[in-house]
């Protein structure tokens, strides 16, 4: 199946906020499975990891330069002082354009066990209200 770009993800997320506030995200790949311990990277999850790497290299070509992510940190949920007990990110990338933060990050849970955990690879924007 053919995925969307991610370019056009953003836009349409980008669009769903003028009807709203807060962060706008969306999940674009999702593993569910195991995890070698320390590796990060078996051959089951490998997509998930090849797919985040094609999306950034994607924006950096059409929003441009990835800039520090702690500049969003308590904009974003679960980066900062929000951080959430029940997940943490594994990856993350933001980018700036226009008046928006989008951004790249993979989820991953903090209590499973390697042997049965989920990543989520998801783009999300927000309002740069600096």
């Amino acid at each position: 199946m053919p995925h969307s770009s991610a370019t056009q993800v953003l836009d349409e997320l980008i669009t769903e906020l003028a009807s709203g506030t807060g962060p706008r995200e969306r999940v674009i790949e999702e593993y569910v499975g195991s995890i070698e311990t320390g590796t990060g990277r078996t051959e089951p999850n490998r997509g998930i990891h090849e797919r985040a790497n094609a999306v950034v290299q994607e924006l950096r070509k059409t929003w441009g330069p990835t800039v520090d992510p702690h500049w969003v940190d308590d904009v974003v949920p679960g980066r900062g002082s929000q951080t959430d007990a029940s997940e943490f990110d594994c990856f993350f990338a933001l980018f700036r354009r226009d008046g928006f933060w989008g951004y790249v990050r993979m989820r991953a849970p903090e209590t499973d066990t390697p042997e049965s955990t989920y990543l989520r690879l998801i783009l999300g924007v927000v309002r740069d209200m600096t």
